[in-house]
């Protein structure tokens, strides 16, 4: 990703950058037999509609989240760019009684950054499909509005004030969420942050350390945390919150895609550190 951004940078000055990657590792599923399954097929057809329409909002990509916090998202082992869009259920617009089962009926969740924005409408989403909900953030009153939120909407939420940088923040968090929900399937480590349009040779060490540690760092606490929990008890989901610009250059933003590539490859790295034990790990990547 640095290596993208640093060539867009100095491509007008005749300067180019390049790397070798030796290998390169494709998944054995293909996006055929994906879309052969009727229930995952329509959703990645949804999906990939929005994705080239370029229509990505924070509710759109709630719904992609509950997917995967769900159980259908175990079938797949494909990985799709055009999953960072708009992902809805077939079934989604139907008045609630009249889906037999919501999705995640009975299951406890943890959403990081869920004051506002996507974590916000994460929680609300998850809540509305039957799970109870932990929102964690820095505001007290943003969170608490979140909670209000859920709750007037009959969902089961409460909140946690912590810094998701903070190590023993999470693992409180996380003893908190056991404590008041007896239990832990779900963790969405949406917390992160973004920097703005800076040339490169004007960016510091301290900007790409604040990134790093924001995007990096907080989602790697979720994962140990949250894993440590699901592991031994064979049964979780994961789900990191990443960016399209992880896979682009984007020169003005590099210190931000570099985190969200590293982001992209912890999730690759913790699933297969996971592999076998029941829980599952997955990024989405909004645009």
């Amino acid at each position: 990703m640095f290596t993208r951004g640093l060539a867009i940078e100095g491509k007008r000055d005749g300067i180019r950058a390049n790397v070798l990657t030796p290998s390169i590792i494709e998944g054995t599923a293909t996006y055929d037999k994906v879309m052969s399954d009727e229930f995952s097929g329509k959703l990645f057809g949804k999906a990939i509609k929005m994705a080239q329409l370029g229509v990505v909002e924070a509710d759109d990509l709630a719904a992609l989240i509950v997917f995967l916090a769900g159980p259908q998202a175990a079938k797949l082992t494909v990985r799709l760019s055009a999953s960072t869009a708009a992902f809805r259920s077939p079934d989604q617009d139907q008045p609630s009684e009249r889906r037999a089962v919501k999705r995640l009926e009975g299951r406890r969740a943890i959403i990081t950054g869920a004051g506002s924005g996507i974590g916000r409408a994460s929680a609300l989403r998850f809540a509305s499909e039957g799970a109870h909900v932990l929102v964690v953030g820095r505001t007290r009153e943003s969170l608490a509005e979140t909670v209000d939120l859920v709750r007037a909407a009959g969902g089961i939420a409460e909140y946690f004030v912590a810094d998701a940088t903070r190590e023993s923040d999470v693992a409180a968090a996380v003893a908190f969420c056991l404590e008041k929900f007896a239990g832990l399937e779900i963790c969405f480590a949406n917390a992160g942050n973004t920097d703005s349009m800076v040339p490169l040779f004007e960016q510091t060490v301290e900007s790409w350390e604040t990134q790093y540690r924001d995007n990096v760092i907080s989602a790697f606490l979720a994962v140990k945390h949250a894993g440590r929990h699901m592991v031994p008890r064979g049964v979780g989901s994961i789900i990191l919150n990443s960016s399209t610009g992880s896979l682009r250059a984007n020169g003005g933003t590099l210190a931000y895609s570099v985190a969200k590539a590293g982001v992209n490859s912890l999730t690759m790295g913790a699933a297969a550190s996971f592999a076998g034990t029941g829980v599952r790990v997955n990024a989405v990547l909004r645009a």
